[in-house]
């Protein structure tokens, strides 16, 4: 097996914690919202059409891989299995202190085997 540093070392910045909940806050918000008033509300947010439709995306998979989005009340879990067949777990919480970036990448596809919990 070829060598390699656990993938949640040095992966990205922390952020503070304010940012993280202010973050969570508004994927709730915009995620409550049908599709064209989130996308609306996005774009008045300052983002681009582009991004607007990243973030839409991002929900939609989310919601669909786990009935949940991660946001200022509940985390998603996700497990799959990497390139090498090993099992990874991925944390979404953008009120984590890290996170792992929105939108889907091919080191943490979205899976049916992701699950939301919320904190009581």
């Amino acid at each position: 097996m070829p060598g390699r540093l656990p993938f949640w070392k040095g992966d990205q910045l922390g952020r503070p914690l304010e940012l993280g909940r202010a973050v969570g806050a508004f994927l709730r918000e915009v995620g409550s919202q049908p599709k064209e008033d989130a996308r609306l509300r996005l774009l008045a947010a300052g983002l681009d059409t582009w991004a607007a439709e990243n973030v839409l995306s991002y929900l939609a998979e989310q919601r669909e891989a786990c009935g949940h989005i991660p946001d200022d009340r509940t985390i998603v879990v996700e497990r799959f299995r990497d390139e090498l067949g090993d099992w990874r777990v991925v944390i979404h919480s953008p009120s984590a202190r890290r996170s792992t970036p929105p939108g889907p990448s091919p080191s943490a596809p979205a899976s049916p085997s992701a699950t939301a919990w919320t904190p009581r």
